[in-house]
């Protein structure tokens, strides 16, 4: 393969090296992350999640943002709190058999 000019930079090499942009969030402190640890336990409980797959997702995914792991628990708190319970479901489908 042959370089052309064309496939050269287009910046001088005595122009300056681009900044990183500003971190928009504040680093993670240990209390943050504990907040969002005891979060996350507490939706992955609520959903019915056992204590080894909680750890997998803990180790695979750490939570670091208490207020995403607050919206999850406060969104599975209002599926509970809308969905039928499983007596229910099984009342209606014994009702319809």
């Amino acid at each position: 393969m042959t370089w052309t000019a064309k496939d050269q930079p287009t910046s001088s090499p005595s122009a300056s090296p681009a900044q990183p942009l500003p971190f928009s969030g504040s680093p993670a402190t240990s209390t943050t992350m504990d907040e969002a640890r005891k979060l996350r336990v507490a939706w992955m409980t609520e959903m019915g999640m056992d204590a080894e797959e909680i750890e997998h997702h803990m180790r695979t995914d750490p939570p670091t943002d208490p207020n995403a792991e607050q919206r999850e628990l406060d969104a599975v708190r209002r599926v509970k709190a809308t969905s039928p319970s499983v007596e229910q479901l099984l009342s209606i489908a014994v009702k319809s058999e």
